[in-house]
């Protein structure tokens, strides 16, 4: 099987990523509230109760929590990340040498309308990822747990 050139498309090849999506790229992003650099995002793997770890784009709110987008670069499938979310919705997430435990929740549609600007701030190209995918592209909210300290 003849290969296509450098960053040319085949079946079997996912479409080349867009610059400014970092989950792709690992760039750092420029955008205020972006993660700078990616997010490391480690949910539990649903079937082996490994620990997986996903570079991701996410949006910092205010009160630390993150939107992160499961756009699979707009495959037909969703990420096998964002299934063991949905299974095991407790999870890690790293930025710069802080591991911070977080939950997971499902955006619905209402609520992916309202944080629209956040989604855009994470994944610039959500648009073209949702049209390209043809399904429902996930959105989680994640939210930090909160941590007893031991006296």
């Amino acid at each position: 099987m003849d290969l296509p050139p450098p960053g040319g498309l085949s079946p079997a090849r996912p479409p080349a990523p867009h610059p400014r999506d970092c989950s792709a790229s690992g760039l750092p992003r420029t955008q205020a509230g972006a993660s700078r650099p990616p997010t490391g995002h480690h949910p539990t793997g649903h079937r082996t109760g490994l620990t997986r770890n996903t570079p991701v784009c996410a949006h910092l709110g205010p009160d630390g929590s993150r939107l992160i987008v499961a756009s699979n670069f707009g495959k037909t499938h969703h990420p096998a990340w964002s299934t063991n979310l949905l299974h095991t919705p407790n999870a890690t997430i790293t930025t710069g040498s802080s591991t911070i435990p977080v939950t997971a929740h499902l955006l619905t549609d209402q609520q992916k309308e309202r944080h629209r600007d956040r989604i855009l701030a994470a994944l610039p190209v959500y648009d073209t990822y949702v049209a390209r995918a043809q399904r429902e592209i996930r959105v989680f909210h994640l939210t930090p747990q909160l941590q007893l300290l031991n006296h």
